[in-house]
């Protein structure tokens, strides 16, 4: 079965056009990831069809669909995009393959660039990372946890560190 899927509604009558009789067009507030993995779970089996790689979400980046992309690829979904942007019509799974090496690209770039800025800052003498916590700090966070039944929160807001912070080292401490 042919099932299109997009965040626009003015695709519906393209994907008439493309002879695509079954669509789901997502609404404002589900458009997310986790609703598009949904979508193809559900249609694993089916021939889905994309207007472009914007209708999978406009909130969504493509390095966000990294790894969606792979299990396009990985698992050979059934996937065509209708508007490639490309001059020449290409191979769908070709055309998945290149966006997905394209998303490789963008995600070393930002993790590259990342790194140089960390390097310039720690140069100038940046402090960069969590501040280190003391064995008091810990063991006060694990005793107000566990004898005391705190919250994180409340424990973040006595000891004086974050939420992510209390998670890690409770967390550390039943390992």
């Amino acid at each position: 079965m042919k099932v299109g899927y997009s965040v626009m509604s003015e695709d519906i009558s393209l994907f008439k056009e493309n002879g695509i009789e079954h669509h789901v067009i997502v609404t404002d507030d589900d458009q997310s990831l986790l609703t598009f993995k949904k979508f193809l779970e559900l249609n694993k089996h089916n021939q889905i069809f994309l207007m472009n790689i914007h209708s999978i979400g406009t909130y969504v980046t493509l390095v966000q669909l990294h790894d969606v992309f792979a299990q396009l690829i990985n698992e050979e979904y059934s996937v065509t995009i209708l508007e490639q942007g490309v001059r020449a019509s290409i191979v769908n799974a070709d055309y998945l393959r290149m966006v997905w090496h394209l998303i490789e690209s963008e995600k070393s770039a930002v993790r590259n660039r990342a790194k140089k800025a960390i390097a310039i800052a720690v140069a100038r003498g940046k402090v960069v990372g969590r501040p280190p916590i003391s064995q008091e700090v810990v063991k006060q966070m694990t005793s107000l946890y566990v004898k005391e039944k705190r919250s994180i929160r409340e424990i973040a807001a006595i000891v004086g560190v974050s939420s992510g912070t209390v998670h890690k080292y409770i967390r550390l401490a039943y390992e």
